[in-house]
């Protein structure tokens, strides 16, 4: 499902690859709202080119079949006072590619002013004509760009009421009427924007802005009511309930499933299976196509689809099976910025499939591979879904550790004076899988052992005779060893060779006003049982355990006669930290950390 708005802020940020070579001195917007379906804007906008680095600016608009640009124009003023009017030829029309699997009708045009140096002004201004008003431009006024000033304004008919929200709450607008004409005013100014740690998720997720959707509008011939999530779940299941169409040659893949199985759950299990390894992720988005699935026998002939598209096509086959099953809308980007007070289908971005009546409620997500049926990728897990084509309300995804992106290492082996060798096996569930893909891969190439290293362990620990094994699905196995150093008259022995990169990807000292975020969602396992052969164990047990805001972990190490067991089991969601969030977060963090750099040595 396209998201618009997300490919503007996407943009966007290629032209802010280098915001600190320039700044926006001034930018202003004005929206028109005129019917139900029709709006104009009028964008201005002042950058100064600050460095060298700057001269590579370039400025990014984004239309589609909803949307067209007119009315470019600008002035681009040099230090020694000679000015140059943009002209047609310095404006070129691209073609947007946000995904080798994705065709849709976005475009964008591109402004590169010519000749740019440092001290440099460039001004200009242009019109967007709107056919829906799904695809109001946001007001951006801090983000990855230095912006110094900036004001919006819309105006609407008293009868097209426009609501707004901001990401900001302390950004409010100045409502104003004359007559029947309604009027909200923003305006900002600031020495410094907000800025972004070099480790982010999406551009969007770090950029302040206001973001206007009507109350109602025409979209296509289907009429959008944002008043509530029930009108708005009321609204996609208008828009695609044409979509459930049947080839009879589905019939024999349904047949195929329910003479093999009674069960619901190992029925929906089964077709969740076949939807995985039968069809690709393309997605084919021309207007309203960004959130009207197409016909689900389509669908099936074609065996590709995007999200919508494969969700249908498997509730359809969940349904001949006699399985309850509904669509559901939901946003992949960070929750810090969902609102479930604020009705709006431009708040999601990813369509997924709601089982009501199996494990007390499953969600499916079509467009992973190798996932079982009740593992949902991570990065869902405590989102809000709106569950459409029936229930059409909005139900928040569970947080569960125990069914997310799992990497566990089990490894078990013999200490001997000379070192300690390990064997065992890596064992990954949802998106983990798609790390052993990568191992599979290398092993084509004969380039497993460094694929593991990097990927897997530390740098620097000192392993040696790595060997891979065995490649399946979910497992691989896995062996290596560690010399056993000097340590007066001890010898270290355990250590936990994990690469725990996502979490220690963050500054210790945060700045205020910037946003940091930090890995992917993932739970980390790691399990060693280790024979002594009579040694004994010269450490205190570890038995620590913590449910943090940001982390939930738990490190033990105990001694059953002859046999050492380690385990370290740590779970982080995807997050988006301030300044004083970073803090408390770096804090726990450090207590994980010294749990799993206790020393254990042998004697």
């Amino acid at each position: 499902m396209i998201n618009f708005r997300f490919l503007f802020i996407l943009l966007l940020y290629c032209g802010a690859l280098f915001a600190a070579d320039y700044e926006i001195a001034e930018r202003t917007q004005a929206i028109t709202i005129q019917t139900l379906s029709l709006a104009t804007e009028h964008h201005s906008e002042t950058v100064r080119i600050l460095t060298k680095g700057g001269t590579s600016y370039r400025k990014f608009l984004p239309f589609n079949g909803y949307v067209t640009i007119k009315n470019v124009t600008g002035t681009v003023t040099y230090p020694d006072g000679h000015t140059h009017q943009i002209r047609d030829d310095d404006v070129f029309e691209i073609p947007v590619i946000e995904s080798a699997r994705m065709m849709t009708d976005a475009k964008a045009l591109l402004i590169v002013p010519p000749d740019l140096e440092k001290g440099t002004v460039i001004q200009f201004e242009y019109d967007r004509m709107l056919t829906s008003l799904l695809y109001i431009d946001p007001w951006i006024y801090a983000g990855p760009e230095v912006i110094r000033k900036t004001s919006c304004s819309i105006s609407f008919p008293s009868q097209i009421p426009m609501k707004y929200y901001s990401t900001d709450p302390d950004m409010h607008g100045t409502k104003g009427q004359v007559g029947d004409t309604v009027n909200y005013t923003f305006a900002w100014s600031s020495k410094n924007s907000t800025e972004l740690h070099q480790n982010f998720d999406l551009e969007e997720d770090v950029t302040s802005r206001v973001i206007f959707v009507p109350e109602k509008c025409m979209t296509d011939k289907w009429m959008l009511d944002t008043a509530s999530w029930q009108n708005v779940a009321d609204w996609f299941s208008r828009i695609s309930q044409l979509t459930y169409t049947w080839d009879p040659a589905m019939d024999a893949v349904v047949n195929e499933v329910t003479s093999k199985y009674k069960d619901q759950e190992q029925i929906a299990e089964a077709l969740y299976e076949y939807v995985q390894k039968s069809y690709v992720y393309t997605a084919i988005e021309i207007g309203i196509g960004g959130y009207k699935p197409h016909f689900t026998a389509m669908t099936f002939q074609k065996k590709y689809g995007d999200c919508k598209d494969l969700a249908f096509l498997y509730i359809s086959l969940l349904r001949k099976a006699g399985v309850e099953a509904y669509p559901a809308l939901i946003d992949t980007r960070n929750s810090r910025f969902f609102l479930a007070e604020f009705p709006s289908p431009t708040q999601f971005n990813h369509c997924i499939v709601y089982l009501p009546k199996i494990r007390e409620g499953t969600w499916v997500d079509c467009t992973v591979k190798n996932f079982r049926l009740g593992e949902v990728p991570a990065i869902l897990h405590g989102k809000y879904a709106l569950v459409c084509d029936g229930p059409n309300t909005l139900i928040q995804i569970p947080i569960d550790p125990d069914h997310t992106n799992q990497f566990i290492l089990n490894m078990g082996g013999a200490y001997d004076p000379a070192g300690v060798s390990l064997s065992g096996k890596i064992e990954v569930s949802g998106l983990g899988s798609m790390v052993l893909e990568q191992f599979r891969n290398a092993l084509l190439k004969d380039r497993v052992q460094s694929y593991v290293y990097n990927i897997l362990f530390e740098s620097g620990v000192p392993i040696q005779t790595l060997k891979t094994g065995k490649v399946e699905d979910r497992t691989m196995e896995l062996s290596y060893s560690i010399p056993v150093e000097e340590a007066q008259e001890f010898r270290l022995v355990l250590v936990n060779p994990v690469k725990y990169e996502g979490l220690e990807a963050l500054p210790l000292n945060p700045v205020k006003g910037r946003l940091y975020s930090f890995g992917a969602p993932m739970r980390l396992t790691v399990n060693i049982d280790l024979d002594l052969r009579g040694h004994q164990l010269v450490a205190d047990p570890i038995d620590e355990k913590e449910k943090g805001k940001y982390l939930m972990y738990t490190v033990a190490l105990v001694q059953d006669k002859s046999n050492l067991h380690y385990s370290a089991d740590v779970y982080f969601s995807n997050g988006l930290l301030d300044a004083s969030e970073l803090t408390a977060y770096q804090q726990e963090l450090r207590q994980f950390q010294a749990a799993l750099q206790r020393s254990v040595v042998i004697r």
